[in-house]
């Protein structure tokens, strides 16, 4: 029983408010270390230690663990952060906004829908009239 009760004191300190925001803030900057060439998770836990000295244990362990799991994820590194484009799609679209009769903006139609009869001047700001 007595195992039972420590392991929901660990949950209830893991999720105080305080341990959220370290570990939130550990993983950034893991993801910041893992992320720069020639830096790892491993030196960014090294690199984290001295910061975690003066807090308590299990807030400083929970710190150093963040970081290490942010300094583990992977980041892309294909052009566009590996978002990939279907291309059909892109030539479909393009031929639909082709084939309107008008494809140039008119942002006219949308400050009259917000101030009835209004009409372009260079010398005023669109929405002091």
């Amino acid at each position: 029983m007595s195992a039972l009760a420590q392991l929901g004191s660990a949950f209830i300190s893991v999720c105080h408010p305080t341990s959220l925001l370290f570990m939130v803030a550990g993983v950034a900057i893991g993801i910041v270390f893992g992320s720069i060439p020639g830096l790892s998770a491993s030196m960014a836990v090294a690199l984290m230690l001295p910061l975690t000295f003066s807090m308590e244990a299990s807030l400083g362990m929970n710190t150093l663990v963040a970081v290490y799991i942010g300094g583990k994820l992977q980041v892309p590194d294909a052009p566009g952060l590996g978002v990939h484009l279907n291309m059909k799609r892109v030539e479909e679209a393009n031929r639909l906004y082709n084939s309107l009769p008008n494809h140039d903006r008119d942002d006219a139609k949308a400050m009259q829908y917000l101030i009835p009869n209004w009409v372009y001047d260079h010398k005023k700001p669109c929405l002091v009239r």
